[in-house]
């Protein structure tokens, strides 16, 4: 629960409390990931990529430093843009940089370009916003077409604030230049945000209605983690059809699409106080935006940031020997978040993990393996994993005590409701594909051994009582070093009683395999024997996957490119064949693999047949240009290692022993699919078991709104009936602001006391974690 000031809480939890509210809107004209930036004067420590980025917060994390709070750089942010070349834009794990550039002489005086180069589009308003102590005093907007044309200019003269909102309508805008010419005088440009695109802000007056909801994705009964997503839900005042998409002279007119961010917060109104409280409710990208002709409000529907890209699919490939922390970072920065995580989860290690799947699944795989929480932090610019750091919630006694005319409740049907005491949890164990590999092997032919004759008592015996060899003398003994990874002995041909037997022996001390080998039969004298040792190891690499693709003859409007042949990166392919347009496909790839190469089979032959690819969260995506009269075909073959479920399923059992005494067998069967050990399987059973034996039912509750109360806090309310209070953890939240304030929560129950400990809350700082280490696996 957030902490306030005793006279903030007084009003939060008063009779007379209101709110202000407010919300803000980013539009962006353009996709960020679309833009391309050449910026050759861009500095070490600076990612230029953030500048088209208007919802990020401005330098929030970077307490490394001493300085000043507008003064901090990373000191070992990437650097890509320095050779000049244009680079697309990539959404880069870091708080708001923004450009840093040329510095400016005694007088100010400074020349310095940045270029975004956009697709097609139609700009109404720029933002431009630099660092409060270095401001751009004289500069010129550009806008160009396709051919680098001027089509459109704004000039800046004798500018003396940080932000800038200006109008420059054009169409048909391929370029953005901005030309710096005169700055704060001794001081390095630098721009925090530079893009096409503007905020709108909506005031208290025209905001009908803001909810928020806070749910998990999915219901994983095998652990107590769980990933949540955050929707909002705004209803405005549209009586003069400002959000109407066929009003033209509306400010924000043809600007909702899926770049639109909208921010929300509230204010509590206070007296005499200087300590304003502030609900953030967060930075949401919009889904949906519904006006109707007869109603005066517009209703608009929003995700946060993992909510709208829960679908994507990342592949990532397989990672050996490594940790929950690891796995959930990887996939932070590859959806573009900066990861806040937990230290103590890389103590939770994995053999092996493929992180090739959606967004949605692979989150909600590494919460189950680590029982924690995750969802996106309020400024939508990182991924927060928590875990649940005491058994019943964040503290051991509950953080807020609701009396009778605090909270409604509904019917939640305790005496139906028996936890199981015994859990069976079936699994499969990953492992890489062709992973059976010969380490040793002899070979035996069949007229260089002696043959033994089968003794006439032991055919009389059953064949699940009769042992190798029937106690002759074998016809070879072989041996064999044993390796640390062995994984059996196989024959080239098989085991027949009476013919041809076998015997394995295993020395772990001596580190020796020996095979002994009985012949009752003669054989051909070319036939052969052939011994090996098995191991199991990762494969270098095999072949994926191999597909042809039909290319057809070039086209009319073709030219053939001039000048040098392009270099092998695939941003100058694709500049070298500008404006052709090519043949393109996708290789599709989305099971448990790790790419290690691509190879095109082709030649390439500049201005005869080019190609270019690179690699997706689909797989691999083709450029072709085929410039001969004829069609041709085009081989694309991808080499790495895949990971696979073991063929074997495993069920292994928790009981509750002293419960089934109590209550006979209650049974419950999970499944969670492939996992990368043994040890993994044992950590899941184990907080499955705990989590059934403290917590049993659901309760929903209407409270008098308390805007402080977060994820997993402990809460209690007064029974109606006088026994005592009903305590449970908060998993699912949602928060509603109509002029005034509603909530609704949803709880698992506690099976703890349900007495008042409000007296012994001052003296309990932390507590026990909600599982003992060795649940959890920790080294």
């Amino acid at each position: 629960m957030k902490h306030v000031r005793d006279a903030v809480e007084h009003v939060i939890r008063g009779d007379n409390r209101s709110y202000n509210a407010s919300v803000i809107f980013s539009f962006l004209s353009v996709q960020a990931e679309a833009v391309e930036i050449q910026s050759p004067n861009a500095v070490r420590g600076c990612v230029p990529d953030q500048i088209v980025y208007p919802y990020l917060s401005h330098i929030e994390d970077r307490a490394f430093t001493n300085l000043p709070k507008n003064r901090r750089v990373f000191p070992h942010a990437e650097m890509i843009h320095a050779d000049g070349r244009r680079r697309r834009v990539t959404k880069r794990p870091y708080a708001r940089i923004g450009y840093i550039g040329k510095k400016a002489d005694n007088l100010g005086l400074v020349s310095d370009t940045i270029t975004l180069y956009v697709p097609n589009i139609e700009t109404k308003r720029f933002t431009l916003v630099t660092n409060p102590d270095r401001i751009i005093d004289s500069a010129a907007v550009i806008l160009q077409d396709n051919q680098g044309t001027p089509i459109a200019q704004y000039n800046i003269i004798g500018n003396t604030r940080s932000r800038l909102d200006f109008d420059v309508p054009c169409q048909n805008v391929y370029r953005i230049v901005l030309h710096i010419e005169k700055h704060t005088p001794n001081r390095r440009i630098w721009l925090v945000a530079f893009y096409p695109g503007f905020e709108f802000k909506v005031e208290n007056q025209d905001i009908i209605s803001i909810k928020q909801s806070v749910k998990k994705t999915e219901n994983k009964e095998a652990s107590i983690g769980r990933l949540y997503i955050k929707s909002l839900d705004v209803t405005l005042n549209n009586i003069l059809r400002t959000y109407d998409s066929q009003n033209k002279i509306s400010p924000v007119s043809g600007f909702f699409n899926s770049n639109t961010s909208i921010k929300a917060h509230l204010t509590l109104k206070q007296k005499n106080t200087a300590d304003n409280f502030i609900y953030n409710f967060g930075t949401y990208w919009i889904t949906d935006v519904k006006t109707e002709e007869a109603k005066p409000t517009v209703h608009i529907k929003a995700q946060d940031y993992v909510g709208v890209h829960k679908s994507q699919y990342l592949s990532l490939g397989v990672f050996d020997d490594t940790d929950t922390k690891h796995m959930f970072g990887e996939t932070a920065r590859a959806l573009g978040l900066s990861p806040r995580i937990d230290p103590s989860l890389d103590r939770i290690k994995l053999h092996m993990f493929s992180l090739n799947g959606t967004a949605s699944a692979l989150l909600n795989k590494l919460c189950v393996l680590s029982n924690a929480f995750c969802s996106v932090s309020l400024d939508g610019t990182a991924l927060e994993v928590k875990k649940i750091t005491s058994r019943h919630g964040v503290i051991r006694y509950p953080c807020r005590y609701f009396n009778l005319n605090e909270y409604n409740s509904s019917a939640s049907g305790n005496a139906a409701s028996n936890s199981p005491n015994i859990i069976n949890l079936s699994y499969t164990k990953d492992e890489y594909e062709q992973s059976f590999v010969v380490k040793n092997k002899k070979i035996v032919m069949y007229k260089d051994i002696p043959v033994r004759e089968y003794p006439d008592k032991w055919l009389l015996t059953p064949l699940i009582d009769r042992i190798p060899g029937a106690e002759q003398e074998p016809s070879t003994v072989l041996e064999f070093v044993l390796p640390d990874n062995f994984a059996g002995v196989e024959f080239s041909d098989g085991y027949v009683t009476t013919i041809r037997e076998y015997d394995t022996t295993v020395d772990y001390e001596a580190k020796k395999i020996t095979v002994s080998v009985w012949v009752f039969q003669e054989s051909n004298d070319e036939e052969q024997l052939t011994v090996a040792v098995m191991v199991k190891q990762k494969p270098a690499e095999i072949t994926l996957k191999t597909e042809n693709i039909e290319v057809p003859a070039r086209p009319k409007e073709y030219v053939v490119p001039s000048g040098e042949a392009p270099s092998p990166l695939y941003t100058d392919i694709l500049q070298h064949n500008f404006p052709n347009i090519p043949v393109e496909c996708t290789v599709s790839i989305k099971d448990a693999v790790s790419i290690s190469r691509v190879e095109i089979a082709n030649k390439f032959i500049a201005r005869t047949f080019e190609f270019a690819h690179r690699k997706t969260g689909e797989g691999i995506h083709i450029k072709v240009w085929n410039y001969t009269a004829v069609p041709q075909t085009l081989t694309c073959i991808i080499y790495g290692n895949r990971l696979i479920a073991g063929k074997e399923s495993k069920t292994i059992t928790a009981r509750n022993e002293a419960d089934i005494q109590k209550n006979g067998e209650i049974i419950k069967n999970l499944s969670v699919g492939s996992l990368a050990s043994d040890t993994i399987a044992k950590d899941i059973l184990h907080s499955s078991a705990y989590f059934y034996r403290h917590f049993f039912s659901s309760e929903s509750f209407s409270l008098w709104a308390d805007p402080r109360l977060e994820l997993y806090d402990l809460i209690a309310c007064k029974s109606l009936r006088g026994y005592g209070y009903t305590q449970g953890i908060i998993e699912e939240m949602e928060l509603e602001y109509k002029g005034s304030l509603r909530q609704k929560i949803k709880t698992i129950k506690t099976k703890k006391h349900n007495r008042d400990s409000r007296i012994f809350g001052a003296y309990v700082a932390a507590d026990r974690p909600v599982l003992p280490e060795y649940f959890l696996g920790y080294a």
